[in-house]
């Protein structure tokens, strides 16, 4: 990746794996977080794992998640909130 940071987007790929495991009794529903406050999910694919490859968010289930990246001496943050399926 020329000397860039690694993709980081290990959230995304939980929030996958859930949605791909227990999707029939869970769903991805908003953050209900104020607009404009964090960032959405990366969307698509890990660019370098491919066996297995690593696969995140769609453009949909990206905008429902809320994502805070590190700045200076402060870590990270992601919110993603799941309800029930009835």
């Amino acid at each position: 990746m020329d000397g860039a940071a690694p993709v980081a987007a290990e959230n995304e790929a939980n929030v996958r794996y859930l949605l791909d495991t227990h999707g029939a009794c869970m769903r991805l529903v908003d953050t209900g977080l104020a607009p404009g406050l964090g960032g959405s999910g990366l969307e698509g694919a890990h660019p370098d794992r491919h066996d297995p490859p690593e696969v995140w968010l769609t453009q949909a289930e990206a905008a429902l998640v809320r994502r805070f990246d590190p700045r200076g001496d402060t870590i990270g943050f992601f919110v993603a909130k799941f309800e029930k399926a009835a």
